[in-house]
């Protein structure tokens, strides 16, 4: 809501200024002028306490209302007559024409009168003081809306710092499960190699002693076969 308002406060603080500074600019050139109409003579269409825009042209045509000067006072009335140089006007309410005047008195032609004119000159000091509440009113809030904001971004920067040191914590976590499991396939690898060696030693003490047992066994057939060689010598001998 509070940035709703801001942007239409803003909206409405650049066009009037916009405004303003043309319609300086404009003044200052003497290209265009705002007055207040004293009377009647212009009714329905012009009514006395309008205020009127006139622009300054170079040419002015038959049917246009315009503003020009006569002695110390300013005229609004339509142009009825042209010839050259001069113009005859009349009010639209009045029934007799003004005097033939000079196109150089002309100060502009009337390109808005009354309406939105009229209330904004007559209550500009109620519209200033609006826009002026609703331009402190936004920037209370602008100023609201960007502390919750820098706070949603200190909330955010700490749950995102909050995130990476959960993911670092985890990536820790892999690498120490990954080292673990190294070391246990380390630690099998040389169970399994010191049982291998283990078997090994067992199988050669085992031949060992198979070798042994099968020495002892042919020294001991060698042994007998002796005796019994003897003893056949010995029986010869005695016959």
């Amino acid at each position: 809501m509070a940035k709703i308002v801001k942007v239409i406060s803003d909206i409405i603080f650049v066009l009037l200024i916009c405004f303003l500074c043309l319609y300086f600019a404009l003044r200052f050139m003497g290209i265009a002028e705002i007055y207040k109409v004293q009377t009647g003579s212009m009714e329905d269409g012009i009514h006395a306490g309008d205020y009127i825009l006139i622009y300054k042209k170079n040419l002015y045509n038959i049917g246009d209302v315009v503003t020009y000067k006569k002695d110390n006072y300013h005229v609004t009335h339509r142009i009825i007559k042209k010839s050259g140089n001069k113009i005859v006007t009349k009010g639209d309410a009045n029934n007799i024409e003004d005097d033939e005047i000079n196109t150089s008195s002309i100060i502009g032609k009337v390109i808005y009168s009354g309406g939105y004119l009229n209330f904004v000159i007559d209550y500009k000091y109620a519209i200033a003081s609006v826009l002026l509440a609703l331009y402190l009113f936004s920037c209370y809030f602008s100023k609201k809306v960007d502390e919750e904001t820098t706070i949603d971004e200190s909330l955010e920067e700490e749950n995102d710092e909050f995130d990476k040191n959960i993911i670092e914590e985890e990536s820790l976590l892999e690498e120490d499960s990954i080292e673990d499991v190294k070391e246990d396939i380390d630690i099998e690898e040389k169970t399994d190699k010191e049982k291998s060696k283990s078997d090994e030693k067992k199988d050669v003490s085992f031949i060992y002693e198979k070798t042994t047992n099968k020495k002892n066994t042919n020294k001991k057939n060698t042994n007998k076969k002796n005796t019994n060689k003897r003893k056949n010598y010995k029986k010869r001998k005695k016959k």
